[in-house]
């Protein structure tokens, strides 16, 4: 998994949280069919999910990000800096929203998805959002620059052989005039469902595709249960 603590600091400039909403109600809505107590938020990121989850499962967050983590646990969640294979709990679902598969490296995607299928109960159900091709082509893909006050944020996305690389450059104004530069490249990675399932032993249930910035489709949500 990659280091998403620039990105940490940088998510509240980037200001999606209207369309999170909406992708975190939809997890809700569909998690509402089937019987569910507990539930782990793997890529819990500032604990947005939990907090709208938290009052009606047993919730607990995990996420690689120190300043992600910081933020969740400012909110009195229930969330660790862990990794997944360190985990004993065992779960009634498991979601990974908003491209958490995305970016794991191809070489790693087998043995995240094993861990995930281990500490899943029976007839347990994994749920994960991924990025479409259009929605790499023509949504994530292109620069984009932000000044705000004492702020200045640039990213350039390129997608090209099926992965996305983000180069971020992040200025903050310290108390001294100075400011702090902090530069990151991210890695995403184009998945089709069929590369989830050949490397895993969960079960399609079912799909749902969505349309977080537009009009047309950008994001796909799997439904996987273990047998």
């Amino acid at each position: 998994m990659q280091n998403l603590d620039l990105y940490a600091k940088i998510e509240s400039l980037i200001g999606f949280d209207e369309e999170y909403e909406k992708l975190y109600n939809i997890y809700l809505n569909i998690l509402s069919d089937y019987k569910i107590n507990s539930i782990l938020d793997f890529g819990c990121g500032h604990g947005g999910f939990l907090e709208k989850s938290k009052d009606i499962y047993k919730t607990l967050g995990i996420d690689l990000s120190f300043e992600m983590i910081k933020r969740a646990k400012s909110k009195k969640l229930n969330a660790k800096r862990v990794d997944i294979q360190e985990l004993d709990e065992r779960f009634d679902a498991i979601v990974a929203i908003g491209d958490v598969i995305n970016y794991i490296k191809p070489h790693e995607l087998k043995n995240i998805l094993s861990q995930i299928e281990r500490i899943l109960n029976d007839d347990g159900l994994f749920l994960f959002d991924l990025n479409t091709l259009f929605g790499f082509e023509e949504v994530t893909a292109g620069s984009l620059v932000i000044d705000k006050d004492d702020e200045f944020l640039s990213i350039d996305a390129e997608f090209d052989y099926d992965v996305l690389e983000s180069e971020i450059t992040y200025f903050k104004k310290q108390k001294n005039g100075c400011y702090t530069k902090e530069k990151e490249t991210i890695f995403q990675y184009y998945y089709e469902i069929q590369d989830i399932l050949k490397v895993s032993n969960l079960k399609l249930l079912d799909t749902k595709a969505i349309s977080m910035f537009g009009d047309r489709e950008d994001k796909e949500i799997f439904i996987l249960q273990k047998h």
